[in-house]
This record gives C-alpha cells, structure tokens and sequence, in this order.
C-alpha cells in the first residue's frame, strides 16, 4: 500500500490500530477541534459531554488522521492535502493541530512504545 509509505507505518493494520486506540469515534463524537479562537488545550482533550459545534466535518477520522501523519513523515505543505481533499488550508492547520494534540494525549502515558533497533 502506497499509504504505507506516506505515514511510515509498515501495514495498514498498524494505521488502523493506531487510529482504534486513538478512539475518535465513528462520526469524531470524541474529538473536539482546535478553533484558532482558543487555544486553551481544554479544546482538544478528548470529550464525549459537550456538543460539537459548527458545521459537520467533511472527513472520516481514518482520512484526518491521514493527513498529519503524511505532513509530519514527508513534509507536505498544508495546502497538498487542501487540494488533495477539497478543503481549505485552515481547515488541514486544525485537523493538523488537533490530532497531533489527540496522539500526544493518547501516547504520553504509554510504556508499551519499542524503541526503535539502534537508538533505544
């Protein structure tokens, strides 16, 4: 899978299980965006209580995910996947934002990481 290469997974088996762990949920009804109104890390934390607010997203969770994997493993200039996705440059600086807040919560805590042969 070209995918593979773009977000350095080796299979998009571990994608997918990176993706289940984060448990976004099936329509992002665990995940609250960054807005560039707030930057309070309250707007990221993951949060199942609060209504979400705006317009509804355009992207699956897989797809948004994709998309800041793809820009922290190959460099791509946010608007690449603005025109990849047919969505504005803000909107690719917030998913960005957001899920790179999500994993960092997500993966702070865990031990269960190997450290990769070599420099660990």
């Amino acid at each position: 899978m070209a995918a593979a290469g773009l977000t350095g997974f080796p299979t998009v088996g571990v994608f997918n299980a990176l993706l289940d762990y984060c448990d976004p949920g099936t329509d992002d009804e665990n995940t609250r965006y960054w807005h560039s109104s707030s930057t309070s890390q309250d707007t990221t934390v993951l949060d199942e209580s609060s209504p979400k607010a705006g317009r509804p997203r355009v992207l699956h969770p897989r797809e948004e995910l994709f998309i800041p994997l793809c820009r922290l493993r190959q460099g791509f200039a946010e608007d690449h996947p603005a025109y990849l996705y047919g969505i504005s440059q803000a909107t690719v600086s917030r998913i960005v934002i957001t899920w790179v807040n999500v994993l960092h919560l997500r993966l702070k805590d865990n031990s269960t990481l190997v450290a990769i042969e070599g420099n660990g």
